[in-house]
């Protein structure tokens, strides 16, 4: 048996069947052919209205990620940070300017 199939999970590779190969063999690893990474390849996106409305159709229907109280949280501490930065632009500014005389 020259190949096997496996999962790569936290750094190692678990194969779905064990090899029958001598311990030491020397191996090589590549992604299978099938794989499109994270998300989709260019070519899978819908592009024609249904496709479209099926996709959009299942984004919906995915569970929210952050609880209604955690999304308040989350954008209180973005426009915190919003402000702070706007309040500090100018200083920053001010100081990058000396960097350069």
């Amino acid at each position: 048996m020259n190949a096997v199939t496996g999962t790569f999970h936290n750094g190692q590779v678990t194969f779905a069947a064990p090899p029958d190969w001598h311990e030491g063999a020397a191996v090589r690893v590549e992604l299978d052919s099938g794989y499109c990474g994270v998300g989709m390849r260019e070519e899978d996106w819908p592009r024609d209205p249904e496709g479209i409305a099926a996709l959009l159709a299942k984004i919906d229907a995915l569970e929210p990620f952050l609880t209604p109280e955690e999304d308040d949280r989350w954008r209180a501490a973005l426009k915190e940070d919003r402000e702070q930065s706007k309040a500090n632009f100018a200083r920053e500014c001010a100081e990058a300017e000396q960097l350069f005389r």
